[in-house]
């Protein structure tokens, strides 16, 4: 099995954090596909055995153009090499490599000077442009820009709709600058997207891997750590603000987690600064490695420096990033039945097979808000050691923290329903769960100011309603009490 290998900790965004292997990576759109788990869904998302783009979906792992998977390849960082038509195509950028877009006043021309990290359809690179200013370029796999084009990924087309829409929100959303479309070095490549935007600092992913003495917590804290709860407000204000914005766009981002969420540069920083860094720390290479019929060499991933402080992390904008999988509001244009995100933030409704919409988002932050106050256990997580089925094991445990019971109504309308539920509404394998309440929660972990356990619970449970109907849209939610003292 192919495996890949990312080098440190995941500094920005779009850094993998941990060895994984390739199925994994593709799991997260082979399970919407699964033709035995799901067995319409193939039908719904217009694949056929005919299809490379969906025989590697439904196979959940990269393919070569005889469409068997891989074997026998390891990578330091993204499989350079591997046929874009079986889920791959990276593209081969090269240091010092230069491209242009025409707009509609200048040719501005941009060359490559580092690589900043890469992700599951793209890698981001960090380059400079004539004006001078550094910018940031996502380039998109050769399947992603497939899928792109025939309407099956919507990255660009979000970040498209969120750049023309006006909203006093719109700082929150991360700003397409330009687009561009270049052939790759190889035809396995196929063709990128590259979207360029704004230069980011990192994720909040990232700071929760900064030495607790940054963020004044206590010494014996483990990585990720929790927020302090003053800069959790302000990164959780920001946020919803950007899953306004996109909402007031036509989107539903679906994929809300801390990863996501990146922090704009230093105030007052400057060209000259971030031509200093590059100076001091030099782009590298990785060894050369075999790929499928050839040699690869990738660029070694160097994100930029992370805040020194906690004031200087409380002074920065946060904004909501990455809409690769984004799908519309309007359920006619939408090409899945199920959403991306890793099964920890799927709300009840997609476990559950019934309609969903953008309250999804709703969930999904309500899930990073519970986060950012506690460590990664803070999830809702496989139990495997007692449940086996892991989405048995996420509404058992939905149903213990909200304290809350599905509706008739709600499972009635859920395809699936019935896999884990009685008609009386009770889990047919499991004993009734024993309620816990984000309250008690909250006391337990002992990481909320006394006087504001209450007030943050009654803010969690806003978010983490089991029936979409009863979670408030988040233009309604920016106006709750609870973000009374955050900027």
């Amino acid at each position: 099995m192919l495996r890949l290998a990312s080098r440190g900790h995941l500094s920005y965004k779009y850094f993998v954090p941990a060895p994984w292997r390739s199925s994994v990576l593709a799991a997260r759109y082979a399970s919407l596909v699964d033709p035995e788990q799901h067995p319409a869904s193939a039908a719904d998302h217009g694949t056929s055995a005919e299809d490379p783009v969906g025989q590697w979906r439904l196979a959940g792992r990269f393919l070569d153009r005889d469409l068997k998977p891989y074997t026998g390849l390891n990578f330091m960082e993204e499989p350079l090499g591997l046929w874009w038509g079986g889920g791959a195509g990276w593209p081969r950028i090269a240091l010092n490599d230069c491209l242009g877009a025409r707009d509609a006043e200048k040719k501005t021309a941009y060359c490559v000077f580092r690589k900043l990290g890469w992700g599951m359809h793209s890698s981001v690179w960090l380059a400079g442009t004539t004006e001078p200013r550094y910018v940031a370029l996502k380039f998109l796999t050769g399947f992603a820009t497939a899928m792109n084009d025939h309407n099956r990924y919507w990255e660009a087309d979000a970040l498209d709709a969120l750049a023309n829409t006006q909203s006093p929100f719109a700082e929150h959303v991360l700003e397409l600058r330009h687009t561009i479309r270049v052939q790759g070095k190889e035809e396995s490549d196929g063709e990128h997207i590259c979207l360029v935007t704004d230069l980011m600092g990192g994720s909040v992913e990232a700071l929760r891997h900064l030495p607790s003495s940054r963020l004044t917590l206590p010494a014996d804290s483990e990585p990720p750590r929790p927020l302090p709860v003053l800069l959790a407000k302000r990164i959780l204000l920001h946020t919803l603000r950007g899953i306004a914005h996109t909402h007031r766009s036509g989107f539903i981002h679906a994929d809300i987690r801390p990863s996501n969420v990146l922090f704009s540069l230093r105030k007052g920083h400057t060209v000259g600064d971030v031509t200093a860094w590059m100076e001091a720390d030099p782009a590298r290479l990785n060894p050369p490695q075999q790929s499928d019929g050839c040699i690869v060499q990738s660029v070694v991933s160097q994100p930029l420096p992370l805040p020194a402080s906690l004031d200087e992390v409380m002074d920065r904008r946060y904004i909501l990033a990455d809409c690769g999988s984004a799908q519309p509001i309007d359920k006619e244009r939408r090409t899945f039945k199920k959403i991306s995100a890793p099964p920890y933030v799927h709300p009840p409704e997609v476990i559950l097979g019934g309609p969903w919409d953008e309250k999804v988002d709703i969930w999904m932050f309500g899930c990073m808000a519970r986060l950012s106050f506690c460590s990664v256990m803070a999830r809702f997580v496989t139990l495997w050691a007692v449940i086996q089925d892991p989405d048995e094991s996420m509404l058992y445990q939905m149903l213990t923290h909200t304290g809350e019971d599905f509706s008739p109504e709600q499972l009635t309308s859920s395809a699936h329903a019935d896999k884990w539920f009685e008609e009386t509404c009770d889990m047919t394998a499991l004993p009734p769960p024993r309620p816990q309440g984000f309250m008690r929660y909250l006391r337990q972990r002992g990481l909320v100011p006394a006087n504001e356990i209450s007030s943050t619970a009654r803010f969690l449970h806003r978010c983490l309603c089991l029936n979409p109907a009863d979670r408030p849209s988040a233009e309604d939610l920016l106006r709750d009490p609870w973000f009374e003292a955050a900027v």
